[in-house]
């Protein structure tokens, strides 16, 4: 017996009862966006410092990156290995796309650190705008998962951050704009989601 097609009320019907599902399951307290965003904030603000104050490591901060990206991904697969039965397509989706965006995270990191530790020659390469436009990616599929407007205002931010970084020619001025889009991009809207769900539980 052929499947009845859906008519496009009962699509976006559909659809909407996805993201909501999404929002319900997820049960979002922005844990992940505050975690991350104090490390994005001190390794890019900590470098500015570095770089103003002529500390001698300036870049070491950026590798926490690394282990701390690496334990969030194997906590959250243990996490959802517990609770994968209960978990929504579209839940499921919107996790799949958070691995890929660790994976190409942390492959850009690695390749990174392999063109400077092999490199003859390393040239003077600008890649720092490529990280921001990459976090913004995934703060905008976020945002829009949740419908929760200041992650995708700071997912605009971050790719205005992103793309003003290739103009900065003062790698320490690049690092002072970046710090200012995680500040508002990453943590305010992770407190915000911290506080909303406080006000859900209530």
């Amino acid at each position: 017996m052929a499947e009845r097609k859906m008519t496009e009320e009962e699509s976006l019907a559909l659809i909407q009862s996805m993201i909501q599902a999404a929002r319900n399951e997820h049960n979002e307290n922005g844990l992940g966006w505050r975690i991350w965003g104090w490390v994005l904030f001190v390794a890019s603000f900590g470098t500015y410092l570095a770089m103003e104050f002529q500390w001698k490591g300036s870049f070491w901060l950026w590798n926490l990156a690394l282990p701390v990206g690496v334990v969030l991904m194997i906590v959250n697969a243990l996490q959802k290995r517990t609770h994968k039965k209960n978990l929504t397509y579209a839940q499921d989706l919107l996790d799949r796309i958070g691995v890929g965006f660790f994976a190409s995270l942390l492959s850009m990191i690695a390749g990174i650190n392999i063109y400077f530790a092999y490199s003859a020659k390393p040239a003077d390469t600008d890649f720092w705008g490529f990280f921001y436009i990459l976090y913004a990616f995934w703060m905008y599929i976020h945002g829009s998962a949740l419908k929760f407007r200041p992650l995708i205002l700071g997912a605009i931010l971050n790719w205005l951050a992103g793309i003003l970084m290739f103009y900065i020619a003062d790698l320490k001025y690049e690092m002072l704009a970046g710090s200012v889009a995680i500040l508002l991009g990453y943590l305010v809207p992770g407190y915000l989601l911290f506080l909303e769900s406080k006000r859900r539980k209530s």
